[in-house]
């Protein structure tokens, strides 16, 4: 998808100003080299109650099994940061940081998880994998074995609306 305008990405800076490692995977695997700052956070929403990484394993497992056999949401937020001099980015003024545009935007996946026990849940748990992960789960891994279905961004589940991303990329640099 970005494939026309590689050769502008290429030679910009582009930081990703998050810890996570699948977002950066994910940037790796498809932006090319890296003065664009990135930043993104994900939370998991559920009837009006919004859910971060897990405090603890008993928190994992309430979450988990409040999903249990629901559907829930998967909410990335994506904010995009550029020197004010850049002639290829346009957003708005950073108040009290004149010097920097910003463009931010969302994506939403909902998410269907499967009916599961709480022997299920404690197995999966034991695994690792959901304590470092907003809702408690990952969906790229062991993860993917308990939730049922998704309707949207795959990669937003994982941590990165990679596709809004790449369309809001390319709405930037065709404004140029």
């Amino acid at each position: 998808m970005l494939q026309s305008i590689i050769s502008s990405l290429n030679s910009n800076k582009i930081i990703l100003a998050s810890g996570s490692p699948r977002r950066k995977t994910i940037l790796q695997n498809h932006v090319g080299s890296p003065d664009l700052i990135i930043s993104a956070d994900t939370v998991v929403m559920q009837d009006n109650l919004i859910f971060e990484k897990p405090k603890d394993r008993q928190d994992a497992f309430n979450m988990i099994m409040r999903f249990s056999g629901r559907k829930h949401s998967v909410c990335t937020g994506v904010t995009l940061l550029c020197p004010a001099t850049s002639t290829v980015f346009t957003g708005s003024k950073v108040d009290g940081y004149e010097n920097l545009l910003m463009t931010q935007f969302h994506e939403t996946t909902d998410v269907m998880m499967a009916k599961l026990s709480p022997d299920i849940v404690n197995a999966y748990i034991d695994t690792g994998e959901s304590m470092d992960k907003a809702g408690g789960y990952g969906i790229q891994a062991i993860g993917a074995s308990i939730v049922e279905g998704i309707y949207g961004d795959y990669y937003n589940v994982m941590g990165f609306p990679l596709h809004k991303f790449c369309k809001v990329l390319l709405d930037i640099y065709n404004k140029k």
